[in-house]
């Protein structure tokens, strides 16, 4: 028999396992059905997880956005790495286009002879200027490279000269050479005077056939101009590597630095056949075939 302090505790009891159904969603609340209160937390946690692969999705489409801007304000040259520009020696090739100034003129003297005289027997090709058929051309070095076939030789020096506009000599030095038959080069050394920008110079190197200097020895000449590059050109040119500046020279018909470069990417690659085939090209667009297989001696 329940009496009336027994009905109060189980009423209690009641009322508080209710309450605890309630809060764990085990009965309905508020009117709304187990079921529907079930499916408004899934669908809550469905739209939160919506929400965060929509950010995801629209951080990424930022990103990409990002990217194809900056690819759009790339510069229009873009140095290559050190991988690319081995791979590129595969297809080194320069052409030189000539700037279209200058006057034809001998580049051998008309008073010398092309050998010596104790030479004429084994000498087939004579001394001979790398030079454009023009006889002149560019630079943009203080103290340039210039260089010169000789053949087979008893001589053992040359004489060098460069000479000024008013006919000044502007440097003058003798040098050893050897006596097998190749391309010699002669580089401007510190100690002389750099090439004004804007000026033309006179060159010649003169075989020394006996013991001293004459009038009849071997002789060649050239022209030569240095010319100015703008600022944003010489930081194009810092940044490249050996061979695009090789190719950049012959485009813009920088003679004296196109030769340079080739000449120096041949020394530095004696094995590479490409370098080898494009060094024998350009001498072949000047008019230099008798000498475009000669070695270059160091």
């Amino acid at each position: 028999m329940i009496n009336k302090k027994n009905f109060l505790s189980l009423t209690l009891v009641s009322c508080a396992l209710f309450m605890e159904l309630s809060f764990i969603g085990a009965v309905p609340t508020n009117g709304q059905e187990i079921s529907a209160h079930k499916l408004s937390s899934e669908t809550l946690s469905k739209e939160l997880d919506a929400l965060k692969l929509g950010h995801s999705d629209e951080v990424l489409q930022k990103e990409e956005k990002k990217e194809e801007i900056n690819s759009l304000n790339t510069t229009e040259y873009e140095p290559a790495s050190p991988n690319q520009a081995l791979n590129n020696l595969s297809a080194f090739s320069v052409n030189f286009i000539p700037p279209g100034v200058g006057k034809p003129k001998h580049t051998v003297g008309a008073a010398s002879r092309g050998k010596c005289p104790q030479d004429a027997a084994a000498v087939t090709t004579p001394v001979t200027p790398l030079i454009p058929n023009t006889s002149y051309g560019f630079t943009v070095a203080e103290r340039p490279t210039f260089f010169v076939y000789l053949p087979e030789t008893s001589a053992t020096r040359a004489f060098f000269s460069l000479r000024d506009a008013n006919e000044d000599y502007y440097y003058q030095t003798i040098f050893p050479i050897a006596s097998n038959p190749g391309i010699i080069s002669f580089k401007l050394p510190e100690d002389a005077p750099a090439l004004e920008i804007g000026k033309t110079y006179n060159w010649s190197l003169v075989t020394i056939c006996g013991q001293a200097l004459r009038p009849g020895d071997p002789k060649v000449e050239g022209e030569i101009e240095r010319i100015e590059l703008d600022p944003a050109q010489m930081s194009k040119l810092e940044s490249m590597s050996a061979f695009e500046r090789a190719t950049w020279y012959g485009l813009e018909g920088i003679w004296y630095d196109t030769l340079t470069a080739i000449a120096t990417l041949k020394q530095s690659n004696p094995k590479n056949a490409n370098i080898a085939s494009t060094w024998e090209e350009l001498l072949r667009s000047v008019g230099l075939e008798a000498i475009s297989i000669q070695p270059l001696v160091q």
